[in-house]
């Protein structure tokens, strides 16, 4: 099951990211990197050995089909 985590770059969502991942979750993550910056995604996803998708932009700027058809 593929999981979204809404700024997923921020302090708060990578710790989100790290709990998906160990429970065997694929994660995508939507940010647009206003306030933080992809490495804490990134080191997140490497804690874990798994890839995380990012898409790039906010909750504002989303087009919900673009979400789906991350991974497929």
């Amino acid at each position: 099951m593929k999981i979204l985590v809404i700024e997923g770059a921020g302090h708060i969502g990578s710790h989100a990211i790290v709990a998906r991942l160990k429970a065997s979750r694929d994660v995508v993550a939507l940010d647009n990197l206003a306030y933080c910056t992809v490495q804490a995604m990134t080191r997140a996803a490497e804690l874990d050995g798994k890839e995380v998708s990012l898409i790039p932009g906010g909750v504002r700027e989303l087009v919900l089909g673009s979400v789906w058809k991350v991974g497929t």
